[in-house]
């Protein structure tokens, strides 16, 4: 008996391994004739791909790409290599079409922001050498350099994208040009840019009926225009904005899903750096429509959903207006005329002062005016004309009361006034907003500040004309003394801040104000200068925890009294400031200790030793 099980034992095959069929399927696949071979090798090799990905593209590449060229017509055979491949491009465990959409996540991630060609060129670099989620992927960067090496492979993905009718084979063949073009950008783009019509196929896909291949069509072309000028230009001249807005319109414009942000975020990628793509835009009659898209949100009948996505899309379109925009751009003013014309400043206003816009949102609406604004006359004679809906954000929402009051005013207000810390952005966005509107504009400094002085003289003596009840005032602000300051530090650090804008490029606004004198003499006080006033709270701030309060006031004062002989002797007229100082430096003063306000001291004593004279109430 055991010699018959012996005899029995030697006639059964050995077990093929895994790795030895794989080797026989990859030469089958290279070598048949028939096209039920191939497609069955395929196949195979496709249930292999996942468990055995190395073994596979290894011996399957060429085969794959092959029966791709070969068989293009077979859809059958076209979806299965295709598949495959994506198999291969992108690591997997639970199947490919999981991470693909992980892929997709990835590249929109990766296009939120909008940095210059140079960061771009950088990020690429940095694409190549790590994964967001692990390490390298050496294999799929091994099969996308041999993948490229001929740019025939990647005109036959994309003439499976312009010609195929199969669903799942146009969709696999974008999906397989977003990895390549994610692992390999450069080469990717100039395998496209080669291609004739390799553009236009692209954009193209953005008219498919079915949602699937249109959006995964919008990724491929968000990761394929970064870095590439005359990407950017083929790409937008082939009528890609209107394409994009129609998107957007028909998934519900801004309040629409993260489509609409991706089409947003093409748009930003395209004309971001390109100023031929910016003229095209603004002369192809897409000012409006960004109007247009953004509107809704001043609606008052309009049912809207203040969520992440909502927030992102609108954001998203506020980041467009301001790349037209930049400062120091030949185009920028132009730009401005247009943007404003087409109505873009009063619905980004009226979204900056809405009842219900979110704090980030009020925050970048007033970044996005300041954009609109700035260094332009004109739009900043107009800015300051406007009347605002102020709302009182430290006040709950149901005992708010609404009063309007000049654009001005309102940014002042939400400037100095504002306590909470989930404020912060917002006082930046009013502070940058308000820089904005006085920018390379003396004579509208010097009317918003003698405004504040009126309004200033006028609470403090008592006047008749008094400005509205809740109203901030900019030398109230500095020179008034607030028992509660430590509560609210950054009020004196941005009232120094936007004094200091006033007086940049304007000696007249800083004499304007040294020659305002506070106290009533007639009323038996003492009669002080602006500077003495800010000196004395300074010294009085040195006794205080928080060192934001003394820097703020050191800082203004340091670049006031720089080359102002007349400021110096102002200050000097008070030497106990001098002492006060002294004591800092000597460690006999400042409970904070903060070396930082040390520093700044030793310079403000500098300074006013180097421009003082013999003739000063110190003298050297």
């Amino acid at each position: 008996m055991e010699i018959i099980s012996g005899l029995l034992a030697q006639t059964q095959p050995k077990p093929q391994s895994a790795q030895d069929t794989i080797t026989k399927l990859c030469d089958r696949l290279s070598h048949s004739t028939l096209l039920e071979d191939r497609r069955a090798a395929v196949f195979a090799l496709k249930g292999f791909s996942r468990e055995y990905r190395e073994t596979v593209a290894a011996g399957g590449l060429r085969g794959l790409v092959q029966a791709l060229l070969q068989d293009s017509g077979d859809d059958e055979t076209c979806r299965a290599c295709l598949e495959t491949l994506l198999i291969l491009f992108i690591k997997s465990e639970e199947g490919s079409m999981e991470d693909v959409e992980r892929q997709s996540r990835l590249i929109r991630s990766r296009n939120k922001k909008y940095p210059s060609p140079l960061l771009i060129q950088q990020q690429q670099q940095q694409q190549q050498q790590e994964e967001a989620n692990g390490p390298v992927d050496y294999i799929a960067l091994w099969l996308t350099d041999e993948f490229t090496q001929k740019e025939e492979n990647i005109l036959a993905v994309l003439d499976i994208v312009q010609n195929s009718t199969d669903f799942y084979s146009k969709l696999y063949a974008l999906q397989l040009l977003a990895a390549i073009i994610s692992n390999r950008p450069r080469r990717a783009q100039e395998c496209i840019f080669a291609s004739t019509v390799g553009i236009s196929t692209l954009v193209s896909a953005l008219d498919d009926l079915r949602d699937m291949v249109r959006n995964e069509a919008i990724l491929v072309l968000l990761n394929l225009v970064g870095g590439n000028s005359d990407v950017q230009k083929l790409v937008a001249f082939e009528g890609t904005f209107d394409k994009l807005f129609d998107i957007i319109d028909t998934e519900g414009g801004i309040n629409g899903s993260v489509i609409v942000e991706d089409c947003l975020l093409l748009m930003a990628h395209l004309l971001q750096y390109n100023v031929s793509n910016q003229t095209y835009f603004r002369e192809t009659n897409c000012i409006p429509k960004l109007d247009n898209l953004l509107s809704i949100v001043n609606e008052p009948d309009a049912q809207l959903v203040w969520d992440d996505q909502f927030c992102s899309n609108v954001t998203t379109v506020l980041d467009i207006i301001q790349i037209f925009v930049p400062e120091g751009n030949e185009a920028t003013a132009t730009n401005q005329q247009a943007l404003c014309k087409s109505g873009l400043l009063m619905t980004v206003l009226r979204l900056a002062f809405g009842p219900s816009t979110t704090m980030n949102l009020r925050s970048s609406s007033l970044l996005t005016s300041a954009a609109l604004i700035k260094s332009n006359k004109d739009l900043q004679e107009q800015f300051l004309a406007i009347d605002v809906p102020y709302i009182d954000l430290g006040v709950a929402a149901e005992k708010r009361e609404i009063q309007t009051v000049p654009v001005a005013q309102a940014l002042l207000n939400w400037l100095l006034l504002s306590v909470s810390i989930h404020t912060f952005d917002l006082r930046v966005g009013a502070l940058v907003c308000l820089e904005a509107a006085f920018h390379d504009n003396s004579e509208e400094k010097i009317a918003f500040l003698n405004s504040q002085i009126s309004f200033f003289r006028a609470t403090d003596q008592g006047q008749d004309q008094l400005p509205p009840p809740g109203s901030a005032n900019l030398i109230a602000a500095l020179v008034d003394y607030d028992a509660d300051i430590r509560l609210n530090p950054y009020k004196v650090w941005f009232a120094a801040v936007m004094l200091l804008r006033l007086f940049e490029d304007s000696h007249e606004a800083s004499d304007t104000l040294r020659a305002f004198k506070l106290g009533d003499e007639e009323e038996g006080e003492e009669v002080v200068s602006v500077i003495q006033s800010l000196s004395t709270m300074m010294a009085t701030s040195l006794q205080y925890q928080d060192a934001r309060i003394t820097i703020a006031y050191i800082m203004l004062l340091s670049v006031w009294l720089y080359d102002d002989i007349k400021a110096v002797d102002d200050f000097l007229e008070e030497s106990s400031t001098v002492q006060a100082l002294i004591a800092v430096l000597t460690h006999s003063a400042s409970p904070s200790n903060s070396p930082l306000v040390e520093a700044l001291s030793a310079i403000l004593l500098g300074i006013v030793y180097d421009f003082s004279s013999s003739t000063s109430p110190i003298p050297r």
